[in-house]
């Protein structure tokens, strides 16, 4: 593998997902892409949180690593309790299995 090579693989993997085709309700990868080769994650770029409340239940506050800012003009409330939901490459939070947590804490929540 020579060096454009590399670096190819590396642009590649500093996109914010795989290259892929969504079809039927499912995410194609078109590309496989090999990590071990360009192991840098970038918090600030590669991870973010969503933030579903009561006051926001369809549309997230975005929240990035060190945006404090983001996190006062949000709807967090550090008194309530708070559920994480992890995924990767092939969900998002507009995913069947987010949408049934987001809806089932939100119901939870209102019936307390």
């Amino acid at each position: 593998m020579g060096l454009s090579d590399y670096l190819f693989v590396c642009l590649i993997g500093a996109l914010p997902g795989p290259l892929s085709i969504t079809f039927d309700n499912a995410n194609f990868q078109l590309l496989p892409i090999n990590k071990n080769k360009c192991r840098h994650i970038d918090p600030v770029r590669d991870i973010s949180f969503q933030l579903f409340t009561r006051h926001n239940p369809l549309m997230p506050s975005t929240l990035r690593i060190g945006d404090d800012e983001a996190l006062a003009q949000s709807h967090f409330n550090f008194s309530e309790p708070t559920i994480f939901f992890f995924h990767a490459f092939f969900e998002s939070s507009q995913a069947v299995p987010a949408t049934y947590i987001r809806t089932g804490n939100s119901e939870k929540s209102d019936e307390e």
